[in-house]
């Protein structure tokens, strides 16, 4: 979905949000 990749991107998401769903996915969230 683009809405999720622009979510991953942190484009929408504030970065703890970010982080959190980079986890949801099993990425390591960026730094």
């Amino acid at each position: 979905m683009v809405l999720a990749r622009r979510v991953l991107a942190g484009e929408i998401a504030p970065r703890r949000l970010t982080a959190s769903v980079y986890e949801a996915f099993g990425y390591a969230a960026p730094s």
